[in-house]
């Protein structure tokens, strides 16, 4: 999951942003709640209602939240407002390669600030571990985050 550093609130969701945010995370009941994300397809936003994340099958994991509101109606005005945000900061309103080229800068998740890097030429795969050194190598616990790695000519 992964969410806008300036990310968008109504009145109503501003000073309960963090909440909504870990009801989220952790599946629990969001109702009149309005979650504004970044769509996977051609669409720029999609406004999912926070009943659906109640669902511990609910897939969050890639869910890029630009925005939250309190009504249906307040989720449009914030469409309405990105989207003149984002036209007037990109120069053009189709700005969403432009988002998505820089979502490393706008979204958190992206910049972790601890990890080995390693790098399996052989399998063409980059891995990043979460651990100290010591654990790496001698079979202690560690999470791997694993990423294709593109050859420079190849795009």
């Amino acid at each position: 999951m992964h969410i806008y550093k300036k990310l968008y609130c109504d009145k109503k969701t501003e000073p309960q942003k963090k909440k909504i945010i870990r009801k989220i995370k952790y599946h629990g009941g969001l109702f009149n709640i309005f979650v504004i994300v970044v769509s996977a397809g051609k669409d720029y936003f999609e406004v999912i209602p926070g009943h659906q994340f109640k669902q511990k099958a609910y897939p969050i994991k890639d869910l890029m939240i630009i925005g939250l509101a309190g009504s249906y109606d307040d989720a449009i005005d914030l469409i309405t407002r990105m989207i003149e945000d984002f036209s007037a900061k990109y120069g053009t309103y189709q700005f969403k390669k432009f988002l998505m080229n820089e979502k490393e800068m706008n979204f958190t998740g992206y910049n972790r600030k601890y990890g080995d890097s390693i790098i399996d030429f052989k399998n063409n795969r980059n891995h990043i571990a979460f651990g100290n050194r010591n654990s790496l190598f001698t079979g202690g616990a560690y999470y791997v985050l694993s990423g294709f790695i593109q050859p420079a000519g190849s795009l």
